[in-house]
């Protein structure tokens, strides 16, 4: 059952094609992108609340749809995310956790890097172009649980290049194929940077 409000979601489709988003509240602005990334992934609406963080909550990793989302205003603000499609972005790197989870549940950086794949490839796919989204996430610097910046745009564009490919040979793009291509693209690079003392370095696993 859908759990994101009305509103948002009729208004969804005026957003997409560009109407003002000062006519929305950002409740119902960061709710119809919520919406628009589930659609996106054919997942049902889930939960989304306000909270201190902008966030997807996993529960059981055997289990899509039991998640629930968690968006934080002032963190939206302070990275300039105040259009629809870099908002839709942000949820569609929230969602490529959960449909990757069975894949990467708590191994941070690929993870992460797994999620902003799937950024790129809706951004292929729907014809988004670089904007506030890509310039905050460029700016990030490594941490335990994130990669720097350079790694995630690496990754978004990975994502894009695989999804315009796709497109343009006529196939099918599935979250399976777009999980295996990021694995094959990846394997390399996950080796390249978590390679530390003899073991993959704990960001890794």
């Amino acid at each position: 059952m859908p759990t994101i409000e009305n509103f948002a979601i009729e208004n969804l489709d005026r957003l997409q094609i560009g109407a003002p988003m000062s006519e929305m509240s950002f409740q119902d602005q960061t709710e119809a992108a919520a919406h628009s990334a589930c659609k996106f992934f054919g997942l049902n609406d889930l939960p989304i609340n306000e909270g201190d963080a902008t966030y997807v909550s996993l529960n059981n990793i055997n289990e899509i749809g039991d998640e629930s989302l968690t968006y934080n205003k002032s963190q939206f603000e302070k990275m300039g995310w105040d259009s629809f499609v870099d908002m839709t972005k942000v949820w569609t790197h929230e969602l490529g956790h959960v449909i990757s989870q069975k894949e990467f549940a708590g191994k941070a950086w690929p993870s992460e890097l797994c999620a902003d794949f799937m950024v790129g490839v809706r951004s292929a796919m729907r014809g988004f172009e670089y904007g506030k989204f890509e310039y905050a996430i460029g700016a990030t610097p490594a941490s335990a649980s994130h990669p720097n910046g350079e790694l995630r745009l690496e990754a978004m564009k990975a994502g894009r290049d695989f999804a315009t490919e796709m497109m343009k040979n006529g196939t099918e793009i599935t979250w399976n194929s777009c999980i295996d291509e990021f694995k094959k693209t990846y394997t390399e690079a996950l080796i390249q940077y978590g390679y530390k003392n003899g073991k993959l370095a704990d960001a890794w696993y």
